[in-house]
């Protein structure tokens, strides 16, 4: 599942150097040749890559609670959010974990 298309942001940074060799996680994104340094991280990290995937969860439960364009709109928000963090994994597993608690509570 693809919750927010990369492209348009206005973000960019650039890539880090990673060994082809490292195996890559299941995320909600394909993490086959992740772009941003945030992306890289989460595909080699199982923590967050199991948030990733709890998100990606919750948010498709909060679309069918209604108002999918402003979730769409804050998640597009979240995202630039995330990228500040780059590799940073606290930032990111902080970033996920109120993410998370948002999307649980959204209202619709």
């Amino acid at each position: 599942m693809n919750i927010v298309n990369r492209q348009g942001d206005g973000v960019s940074e650039p890539q880090a150097d990673r060994p082809s060799s490292v195996p890559t996680l299941q995320t909600s994104f394909d993490c086959s040749s992740p772009t941003f340094l945030d992306e890289q991280a989460i595909c080699h990290d199982p923590g967050l890559a199991a948030m990733d995937l709890e998100m990606a969860h919750d948010y498709a439960a909060a679309v069918q609670r209604g108002a999918p364009d402003k979730l769409a709109d804050s998640q597009r928000d979240w995202v630039v959010q995330r990228r500040n963090c780059a590799g940073e994994l606290n930032c990111l597993r902080h970033a996920y974990g109120v993410r998370i608690d948002q999307i649980q509570r959204w209202p619709g």
